[in-house]
């Protein structure tokens, strides 16, 4: 975690802290801490066969866990990933996956977006069968968001142990609660974080309304309005903010299912968390502020992750601000705390928008 004093600038803020999960070794995004989790409850318990629906970083952050543990292994006991994959994920995302010795199974489904875990299990078995092998149950694990379990743990820790200790040092100072803003795709993060913030207000480490948790969200196609049967048409689902622009390019938390749904519903309805829902020209607007800002200040994150810094102007508690525009406030009392995702693997159209957000030629 670091302090960005840039978007303090910016923003007019009195802290803004950057909770950088891109700094993980394997996948270089969020998925590592939950994968590290993963590779060793499955070595722990004699799984070999692991599932994972993703749309890239879920799966590559396994593959490669798995790579690296297979070289101290018996080959009997050695782990292989098969990830399912919709065709909405880029063909280079898919070869990257099977650089990595990940097995690659395709789902094309038009009519429903719901993954149903016996049809996963179904088309690992059909795949094993190619090799003559045979699917065993005991040695056999669905790990895609929300059915692994060990997801929900990891963040939930890491969580308490960022609330525990900024909660020592902040809360005390201010008033106003510290926003804590992370990205919401299937909501494994955000129901982690919740968890662990019910962890320190139980053990009497931060006392309740303290923080404030603020879900980011792709404008358009996301999970929330999918949960509420709605789709949000363009408006900010916060403080009643309104804005406007095309879908932002954010693949990793674009989708329509989890089976997280019911508790991020309840979450929703308890009052414990805030969504923002974010446009292209929010998304690349943050670009354009944290990913060019040189050794001191840039922030390495792909476009899915930069959600969180796109929220910023929609934290505010105006409509216009020092350094904002019409319809996007800043707030100088403010303290908040931005979950960076990472950087992970991309696809060609994730290329070409950083390109232009950091205001070259697509590479």
């Amino acid at each position: 975690m670091y302090r960005s004093a840039e978007l303090e600038d910016l923003t007019g803020s009195a802290l803004v802290l950057v909770l950088d999960m891109g700094s993980y070794y394997w996948s270089g995004t969020l998925k590592d801490p939950r994968s590290w989790a993963i590779i060793n409850t499955a070595l722990t318990y004699g799984i070999t066969d692991i599932s994972v629906w993703t749309a890239g970083n879920a799966g590559l952050s396994l593959a490669k866990l798995a790579h690296v543990a297979n070289r101290r292994l018996l080959p009997e006991q050695r782990l292989q990933i098969h990830a399912i994959v919709d065709n909405e994920v880029a063909p280079e995302i898919r070869a990257q996956l099977r650089l990595w010795q990940c097995e690659v199974l395709d789902v094309f489904r038009q009519d429903s977006p719901v993954l149903n875990p016996d049809e996963i299990r179904g088309l690992v078995a059909a795949r094993l069968r190619r090799s003559r092998r045979r699917l065993e149950e005991s040695s056999y694990w669905h790990v895609t968001d929300g059915w692994d379990g060990v997801g929900l743990m990891t963040y939930r820790l890491i969580a308490a142990q960022v609330i525990r200790d900024l909660s020592s040092l902040l809360t005390a100072t201010a008033s106003e609660p510290i926003n804590l803003v992370l990205p919401v795709g299937t909501g494994d993060l955000l129901v982690g974080f919740y968890l662990g913030l019910k962890d320190c207000e139980q053990a009497g480490l931060t006392s309740r309304d303290s923080w404030r948790l603020i879900g980011a969200l792709p404008d358009g196609a996301n999970i929330l309005a999918n949960i509420r049967q709605r789709t949000m048409h363009g408006v900010v689902q916060e403080r009643g903010k309104v804005s406007h622009g095309g879908p932002p390019v954010m693949p990793k938390l674009k989708g329509l299912y989890t089976p997280l749904a019911p508790c991020i519903s309840r979450i929703e309805k308890e009052g414990a968390v805030e969504f923002v829902a974010v446009t292209e020209a929010d998304q690349l607007r943050a670009g354009r502020q944290v990913l060019c800002g040189g050794i001191d200040d840039g922030v390495v994150a792909e476009p899915s992750a930069l959600a969180t810094f796109a929220a910023l102007p929609h934290l505010g508690n105006s409509t216009s601000g020092r350094h904002g525009t019409k319809g996007h406030g800043y707030n100088s009392s403010q303290r908040t705390v931005i979950v960076n995702s990472g950087l992970g693997v991309l696809g060609r159209p994730e290329e070409i928008f950083l390109a232009a957000a950091m205001g070259g030629a697509a590479f």
